[in-house]
């Protein structure tokens, strides 16, 4: 495993069901702790840790909060990368 990665318990993203046993932080290393966010990198989709560290959808109420700037930015980075990956896949 990757250095930067931190084991966490398998879960399945909240939107499109994407399996997960480890993540990498966008900010900080080490495993997550309840609040923090994740993005899916199947999907792209925005959700939270739980106490469980189980990923619960975050509404895009929420999202749009000032202080999720760079969250939603991020966002928008991860969801190109995916469209560029399907893109690629398209052309083998």
């Amino acid at each position: 495993m990757d250095p930067d990665t931190a084991d966490v318990p398998e879960d399945r993203c909240p939107v499109c069901g994407a399996r997960s046993v480890c993540v990498q932080g966008l900010t900080t290393m080490g495993t997550p702790k309840s609040g923090d966010f994740s993005l899916c990198s199947t999907c792209g989709s925005v959700s939270r840790f739980g106490p469980q560290l189980d990923r619960r959808p975050v509404g895009a109420d929420e999202l749009e909060r000032d202080e999720h700037a760079e969250l939603r930015k991020l966002q928008i980075f991860v969801r190109l990368h995916i469209l560029m990956r399907n893109l690629r896949g398209r052309r083998s």
